[in-house]
């Protein structure tokens, strides 16, 4: 379990995938999106710091599906599903428009 790995080494990204029971492609889209983890780049080698890894897991843990994250609790119902996903998903991530309470 990941939760178990105790590391001082830096992982690259197919260890990084493994853990996460993800793709190495989608590791990298997240990259490009700005959206997982946060890495180093080490001339043209990516690498990942378990401690990081483990913040960026932990950060993300949920209670419920309607779980916002970090501590947020959503004080309103959500909104119906067609308005709450007008517009491109990833146009409105990226201009920081995203609110999942909404």
């Amino acid at each position: 379990m990941f939760w178990q790995l105790e590391t001082e080494r830096l992982l690259n990204e197919k260890e990084v995938a493994e853990l996460f029971s993800i793709k190495v492609v989608t590791l990298r889209r997240w990259r490009w999106l700005g959206t997982g983890p946060r890495f180093l780049k080490i001339g043209g080698a990516v690498r990942y710091d378990p401690q990081v890894l483990k913040n960026y897991l932990s950060d993300r843990a949920r209670t419920s599906t309607s779980d916002p994250g970090g501590g947020q609790v959503c004080s309103r119902e959500p909104q119906h599903i067609e308005q709450r996903h007008r517009g491109s998903f990833i146009e409105r991530a990226l201009a920081g428009d995203f609110d999942p309470c909404t």
